[in-house]
């Protein structure tokens, strides 16, 4: 501690009193004496000198971002994302998915570019395989981190896509070195992920913590003078664009649902996932896709007791901008829509929970009962044209299913 005091212009004498050593990438001030605190971030020197270096470009850059990310709106997210990380160095809460074929341009982003500006304090990259190991001290004190080959298959179990989740999110993490123990710290860090797989993370329907950069197709290997030449010559004039660009906070916490995107989500989720985000997200048309022909039922004097209902339940959401729907109603749902659910209210409640459906005490019917509330997102138009299904059919003699 004397040395680095020592350092930067500060002395202590034989008694060296409790001094309180954090990370706080947001402020610039060293050592506060006053205080007794030390800060163990010191900006990087490309940060600190990036304004100097005006209207000059960087085009091997540039083909390295669009090899990478992709072009046009997706790239001026992710520059946006970066120039964030870069100007107010905080968490922004979201990730960002890069992928496509064998090289893409994905380790040059943060090797060759970013570790520069950021410096190999503060950035870095791991391989997938990593986030295994017991000890997890490569993230402390980082700002930006790009985890290499990761593939949904590597999380063996709930609780380390869990974890990576808390790490995307949480303003605080856990860390333990080898040696130490477990202690908790306040998190900066952001994640990039990158794969050459299809489905490099599970993102769950309704999920707000990754963007997804354009798969790649078309392999771009640079050349040495690129790599050790060209984009050294340009970084100067990309850390002064990251650093005088405009940097918005809100859109970088922002999720843009490209197609990108959506394929990624479709390899994951279930049918029974899909059913239930749309019950929670009121999407009145997606549940109409599962409405039974009644006529054809009534028509061929077919019974079906689970379809009848589902039929009864939709068409009184048809009348309803808000309905409290029942566990029991939520039950008969979705053994239309998808099958056998469990059995019994507690193992129903928890079938429910897991894929994101949190029953509460609600009214229904003039009972107090578990269940739900949706408000459904429906225009005037596509109500009216579904109102058709509300005329009665004339009832036919009827045998058993």
């Amino acid at each position: 501690m004397k040395t680095l005091c020592k350092s930067h212009g500060t002395t202590v004498g034989p008694y060296v009193p409790e001094w309180e050593l954090i990370f706080d990438p947001r402020n610039e001030t060293i050592i506060n004496e006053e205080a007794h605190v030390i800060n163990q971030f010191i900006i990087p020197p490309m940060l600190r000198n990036a304004k100097r270096h005006k209207n000059t470009t960087f085009p091997t850059i540039q083909k390295a971002l669009d090899s990478a990310v992709g072009i046009g709106e997706i790239q001026e997210h992710f520059l946006n994302w970066l120039a964030v990380i870069c100007q107010f160095r905080i968490k922004t809460q979201v990730a960002w998915i890069l992928h496509g074929t064998y090289g893409t341009g994905k380790g040059i982003i943060i090797n060759h570019i970013m570790l520069p500006i950021l410096s190999n304090k503060y950035c870095g990259q791991i391989k997938a395989s990593t986030l295994k190991q017991e000890f997890d001290g490569w993230k402390e004190n980082k700002l930006l981190v790009m985890i290499d080959e990761i593939d949904a298959d590597i999380f063996e179990k709930k609780t380390m896509e869990g974890d990576l989740n808390s790490l995307i999110t949480e303003p605080t993490m856990d860390v333990h070195r080898k040696g130490v123990n477990l202690y908790k710290v306040m998190s900066y860090i952001n994640l990039i992920f990158g794969s050459n797989k299809p489905q490099p993370v599970k993102i769950p329907l309704g999920d707000r913590r990754f963007n997804v950069g354009k798969y790649q197709h078309v392999r771009w290997i640079p050349t040495q003078d690129e790599i050790e030449v060209l984009i050294p010559r340009e970084l100067p004039a990309f850390a002064n664009y990251l650093m005088t660009r405009t940097a918005d906070i809100t859109l970088a916490r922002t999720i843009l649902q490209t197609e990108d995107r959506i394929a990624i989500q479709e390899l994951g989720i279930t049918s029974v996932d899909e059913f239930a985000h749309d019950i929670t997200s009121g999407d009145l048309l997606k549940l109409w896709e599962y409405m039974p022909d009644e006529r054809s039922m009534n028509e061929h004097n077919i019974v079906d007791s689970a379809a009848g209902a589902y039929a009864s339940i939709l068409k009184r959401f048809l009348l309803e901008d808000e309905s409290n729907i029942s566990r029991d109603e939520l039950r008969l749902m979705f053994i239309h829509a998808i099958g056998k659910v469990p059995e019994g209210a507690n193992k129903f409640t928890t079938f429910l929970g897991h894929h994101g459906i949190k029953t509460k005490k609600i009214w229904h019917n003039n009972v107090s009962t578990y269940g739900i509330t949706a408000k459904w997102q429906i225009s005037q138009e596509d109500r009216n044209s579904l109102m058709k299904f509300l005329r009665p059919i004339e009832p036919k003699l009827r045998r058993a299913k």
